[in-house]
């Protein structure tokens, strides 16, 4: 199956979007200093990137080095958001330490109002420019058309804004993770049966467009029937529980839909207990996850993981890094989706690692071994 590429319009096969995601595609794969101009010319030749009217002048926002920058992440619960913001302080504070002389990490906790409220209050206090993961493809359009029109530049990150309020976007393609998650799924259950779905966190951008996908394509087979939806909260502990409810609720279920990993692991989990047969399931990139997929599949266990790289998160840096320097930069970067099957599980598969490593990550393997360490 071929991806289209839509920032250069080039077609390239989903497994070797995968490969090329494990090992940092995107900006985070240049090497040498990002503020010299060799870098920046090494990115305008990256296959994600398309020169052109999708390009915006940033002369407006350059200024001299070094800055002071801040990340609005929506949550920092979980590994996933662990190892994105570990990407963002590896960026920032190693590898472009002389371009950087502070950076700020705020937490909203799954609160809009906090969010906002945080960006308000450390724009008043002084900053150059923020990269923003935001909770809200709506409310937080105000507030980031605020920072823009002081003249701050806005980089949103791994997440979705309903405007044109920022200076770039880069995110994955979340329809499509969907998407292909759903076309896999129907295909191993011949076009019917009965699914589950295990969701993320309510009104949360990455879940809506996900599921969105998904169930663009399990409305065009009449024969699937989604007897179960919950929102899991991206948590092996809460998809465990609502996979239980939802299983009692069921006796009989053919597949599983899920938005995450974790979910996807606390499925498992239940199946196993409830003494239920091994079902395939929609699940993700998780290490986790994937342990249990290798000990299980000679049971039954079929799987597809689709993964969102947590490099996006030093992708952002440098191309707020880029803005303020005057470089132009893209308006919009889409990742394209990409996953892999059994077959290729050993390639990603990290038994010495713990459970909640996520395997696109870029992080350099001791950073990555420290951060897990004792785990």
């Amino acid at each position: 199956m071929k991806a289209q590429n839509v920032i250069s319009g080039q077609e390239i096969s989903r497994r070797d979007l995968f490969k090329a995601a494990a090992l940092g595609a995107g900006a985070y794969m240049l090497s040498g200093p990002l503020g010299s101009s060799p870098a920046h010319a090494a990115v305008k030749e990256e296959k994600w990137w398309r020169a052109g009217e999708n390009w915006v002048n940033t002369a407006q926002y350059k200024k001299k080095p070094p800055y002071r920058i801040a990340a609005f992440c929506s949550y920092l619960e979980g590994t996933w958001m662990s190892m994105y913001t570990k990407h963002i302080e590896y960026e920032a504070r190693v590898r472009q330490k002389d371009l950087v002389k502070e950076l700020m990490i705020l937490n909203a906790s799954t609160k809009i109002p906090k969010q906002i409220e945080d960006i308000k209050d450390i724009v008043t206090k002084g900053v150059d420019g923020i990269i923003v993961d935001a909770l809200s493809p709506t409310a937080l359009i105000p507030v980031c058309r605020e920072v823009m029109k002081k003249g701050i530049p806005v980089v949103i990150s791994k997440n979705t804004l309903d405007s044109d309020d920022f200076v770039q976007l880069a995110n994955d393609d979340g329809v499509g993770f969907g998407i292909h998650g759903g076309k896999w799924l129907a295909k191993q259950l011949n076009g019917k049966g009965k699914i589950i779905c295990l969701r993320g966190i309510p009104g949360y951008g990455v879940d809506i467009e996900r599921y969105e996908g998904a169930t663009r394509v399990f409305k065009e087979y009449p024969g699937i029937e989604i007897v179960g939806s919950e929102y899991g909260y991206w948590t092996v502990e809460k998809g465990k529980e609502v996979s239980k409810a939802l299983l009692a609720a069921n006796p009989k279920i053919d597949g599983a839909w899920t938005a995450g990993g974790q979910m996807a692991r606390g499925l498992v989990m239940s199946l196993m207990e409830a003494k239920r047969n091994m079902i395939p399931i929609a699940s993700e990139d998780e290490n986790g996850f994937c342990k249990l997929w290798k000990q299980y599949h000679s049971q039954g266990l079929e799987a597809i993981a689709t993964a969102k790289p947590v490099w996006q998160g030093a992708f952002a840096v440098q191309s707020l890094l880029w803005t303020l320097q005057g470089c132009s930069v893209p308006h919009r970067v889409i990742f394209p989706a990409a996953a892999f099957e059994y077959k290729d599980l050993d390639k990603y598969l990290r038994p010495d690692l713990p459970d909640d490593v996520w395997l696109t990550n870029t992080l350099p393997e001791d950073i990555l071994k420290e951060m897990f360490k004792g785990r």
